[in-house]
């Protein structure tokens, strides 16, 4: 690293004098501009940043001394060389007791100005590997000191402490204040934390949750007594002070609401991320502070269902919806099957019922992620049952699933998987295009609009311009079975979804809306197909 230099002296041949008669090179030294006195130096300063300057002290405008005054006081690291006359060994005397390193006469040869600027470089490099070396020990002092909050406050969490005098010397030890009547905990989230690294952003994780730290201390500080400390992964966790007769909930929402969105609001703006906050009951004692604390975890974990960037307040019903729940194994074969047959609106409407349930049954995040999955992994495994494949299915497949890992809310479950739905139709499309010619596909397009009415060979023949005999071959030839039975097969299919999703409706009811007009037939065709009959299917679904 070269070291910047900045002569001022009102005559050009003296500048370019002292420019030319060193190789400035060889001793790590650029110039770094030349000013020609006092108010051009101070101009030049805050955009060169030299290191060094060398100037002379009598100078029009505004002398050397005068700019000696002004650099100690803005630029206290800068060092300065004086250049003066005979007749200057009082201003010379001045110069030195503001501070000037070296006092040169005039005419100043080569030999004795080079070793003054390597004596000035030598006291730089020493200040520099002091404020390295500073720097470096408080950045230790700084993580030091967020590790020992933290386990600080895993002893507070876990009820280590023996007694309040122990709990308030380490209280103590660390600078933070306790004095408070009763506390209250707070968690919170910072959103979509997990895919962080996917943002463009030049903040790292862990810098991220430093910053924020320090604005909820700032903010929580300026109402009442608090400290925060990092959490578990996304998670940061403050610890507030509040008064005896303070601690209802309407008076916990009046005093704190304002800071609580002051804080998302600095996040927001600043660090461009947003933040989801749990606020758990008040406590009596910091002692206790662990029962407030599992209220907020709770609270905050209700952004898989109230949202991001939301202040949640807890509530009793939130302990109770971390129960697991039952996998809404129907709704998955439904989707499964609407898939392979490329029904579209039909399998979308079997994805809002799979996550209608998991909503109902507020599913915590676990086993809505561990759900998902499972969906993800079957609805693939349909595919390649039905003879579906792609190079892309199982990338697709994986960059989804890592998707899920890094998912926090229900809203963005559900929009991922059916961006996934979105693709696997695209390839069950693609598959048919690849699979069937143009009249066998516009066949089975017919069938699936018009599958509840009276329908035979000849007909679909007639509408599609062809003969009957040719459309059978073709048929036979392309998809492995005869236009009869796969024109049963796919109303069987039909019937077995209003069998489960309308158990209101009768067996002949069920018969007549998927194109069997004879109640037995139907029966016996179900029954074919189904390996059971329509009503013991629908038992044993229901």
């Amino acid at each position: 690293m070269s070291y910047q230099i900045l002569i001022v002296d009102d005559e050009p041949i003296i500048r370019k004098g002292i420019m030319a008669s060193i190789n400035w090179q060889q001793e790590d030294v650029n110039f770094c501009g030349e000013a020609s006195n006092g108010k051009e130096a101070l101009e030049l300063i805050p955009e060169l940043r030299p290191d060094i300057i060398i100037t002379d002290i009598r100078m029009p405008i505004m002398d050397g001394l005068k700019l000696v005054k002004e650099v100690r006081q803005n630029y206290p690291s800068m060092r300065i060389i004086i250049l003066s006359g005979y007749d200057d060994f009082e201003y010379a005397q001045q110069a030195i007791q503001s501070g000037v390193e070296s006092y040169l006469l005039k005419p100043v040869g080569a030999e004795q100005l080079i070793i003054e600027v390597r004596q000035l470089i030598e006291r730089i490099k020493v200040d520099r590997a002091r404020i390295q070396s500073e720097e470096r020990n408080m950045k230790l002092i700084r993580e030091h000191y967020q590790s020992l909050k933290r386990a600080y406050s895993d002893d507070l969490l876990r009820g280590r402490f023996q007694d309040m005098e122990q709990l308030h010397n380490q209280a103590t030890a660390l600078g933070l204040d306790i004095g408070a009547d009763a506390w209250l905990a707070i968690v919170f989230s910072i959103d979509d934390f997990l895919l962080w690294s996917e943002m463009e952003s030049e903040l790292d994780q862990d810098s991220l949750r430093y910053l924020v730290l320090n604005i909820i201390e700032e903010v929580l500080q300026g109402e009442s007594k608090a400290f925060g400390v990092m959490g578990d992964l996304d998670q940061l966790i403050a610890f507030a002070g509040v008064s005896e007769n303070s601690m209802s909930i309407d008076q916990v929402k009046l005093r704190f609401d304002g800071r609580l969105q002051e804080i998302q609001q600095h996040v927001e703006r600043y660090l461009n991320c947003t933040l989801t906050i749990g606020v758990g009951r008040p406590v009596h004692q910091l002692t206790e502070i662990a029962v407030s604390w599992k209220q907020a975890a709770s609270s905050v974990r209700q952004k898989a269902y109230l949202g991001k960037n939301s202040l949640i307040y807890y509530r009793d019903e939130f302990d109770s919806s971390e129960s697991i729940s039952e996998y809404p194994s129907e709704s998955e074969r439904q989707i499964i099957a609407h898939l392979r047959l490329a029904d579209r609106q039909a399998m979308c409407d079997a994805v809002s019922d799979y996550f209608a349930v998991l909503r109902e049954n507020r599913a915590g995040i676990a086993v809505y992620r561990r759900h998902c999955q499972r969906l993800l992994l079957m609805s693939v495994g349909g595919l390649e049952d039905s003879g579906i494949t792609s190079r892309s299915l199982h990338q697709e497949q994986n960059n989804t699933a890592n998707r899920l890992n890094q998912l926090e809310t229900a809203d963005d479950f559900e929009s991922t998987l059916c961006d996934f739905f979105d693709f696997l139709l695209t390839l069950v499309a693609e598959s048919k295009e690849e699979r069937y010619t143009g009249f066998v596909r516009t066949t089975m397009d017919y069938v699936r609009d018009h599958y509840q009415e009276e329908l035979s060979l000849t007909t679909l023949a007639q509408a599609i311009h062809i003969t009957p005999n040719y459309l059978s071959k073709l048929f036979k030839k392309e998809t492995g079975t005869n236009f009869v039975d796969w024109l049963n097969q796919y109303r069987v299919e039909m019937a077995k979804d209003l069998l489960i999703s309308h158990p209101e409706l009768k067996g002949y009811e069920i018969a007549e809306q998927t194109g069997f007009h004879d109640y037995k037939y139907f029966t016996y065709v179900f029954k074919k197909f189904a390996k059971t009959t329509p009503m013991e299917f629908r038992s044993e679904k229901i």
